[in-house]
């Protein structure tokens, strides 16, 4: 059974709909991008603007790298991490889940079921006002994280792979 997206660099990442898990994904990642860009502006943002124009004259330094900080943070809000969820993607197969993320560098980790040892199930209140939920395989060699995917496909996956745990431990008991 095979979950997951594909990496694609494209301009319209944030309006991408094409089924309804692409869809609540993108709208988490608009939100998740306006509270950190609201966060940013009030805690910093704007008291560097305000400084910045008011002593423009007598600062042209600071008010020049004000401008190059802000467009800094306006790719990273608006460009890089909504790539970055969208080059996320898992899959899960018959001994093993693979999760692969990464814009400029692609990481892929890839946990085998016979190393589970347990997983979690947890949800932040914006992922639960969105119906999504974050599952941690905890293995022997760490943890792996599958992030906001739709809350019933995290419950369904965690009963799935706890079936192929105890399927797993009861195989290796038998030897």
């Amino acid at each position: 059974m095979g979950y997951g997206n594909s990496c694609t660099l494209s301009a319209s990442i944030l309006f991408s709909t094409s089924s309804g898990r692409a869809g609540k994904k993108s709208i988490f990642v608009l939100f998740s991008t306006l509270s950190t860009v609201t966060i940013y502006f009030f805690s910093g943002l704007c008291p560097a603007l305000l400084g910045g124009f008011l002593y423009y004259t007598a600062a042209k330094l600071f008010t020049i790298l004000t401008l190059i900080w802000m467009a800094v943070f306006v790719l990273l809000c608006f460009v890089y991490y909504p790539m970055y969820h969208h080059c996320y993607s898992y899959s899960v197969g018959g001994k093993q889940i693979r999760v692969s993320r990464g814009v400029v560098y692609s990481q892929t980790d890839v946990v085998y079921v016979r190393n589970l040892q347990y997983t979690t199930l947890s949800q932040t209140p914006l992922q639960r006002l969105m119906d999504l939920a974050t599952l941690r395989l905890h293995a022997a060699g760490g943890v792996v994280q599958l992030y906001c995917i739709p809350y019933e496909e995290a419950r369904l996956l965690r009963i799935q792979l706890g079936k192929k745990m105890e399927v797993e431990y009861a195989a290796g008991d038998d030897h």
